[in-house]
């Protein structure tokens, strides 16, 4: 059964390997046909990630749980650089807040 589609063979091995790490088996199939109906031609996604009817449920688990983590990672902000005013380095250095 196809579990996910993408343009690039890249990142359908990105998933294959996590899906073979959590204990499924997957497979790669390339399907890089132009698109018939456009005025130009363009492969769209044509690399498909497969695995059996037995292992969808935990391989589609294995893929919402990838992600969730990616969307952790565009929603949580940089790390801040020290404040300026008030921070331990800056009250160390004999400044003073109150002038």
């Amino acid at each position: 059964m196809t579990l996910a589609a993408f343009n690039s063979h890249g990142e359908a091995e990105a998933l294959k390997l996590r899906l073979v790490a959590a204990g499924s088996s997957a497979a790669i199939q390339s399907e890089s046909k132009p698109e018939a109906h456009a005025e130009y031609s363009r492969l769209s996604a044509g690399v498909q990630v497969q695995v059996s009817r037995a292992d969808f449920e935990a391989a589609l688990k294995v893929v919402f749980d990838w992600n969730a983590a990616k969307e952790m990672e565009r929603t949580i902000p940089e790390p801040l650089g020290p404040a300026p005013n008030g921070s331990a380095a800056y009250r160390a250095s004999g400044a003073s807040s109150a002038a």
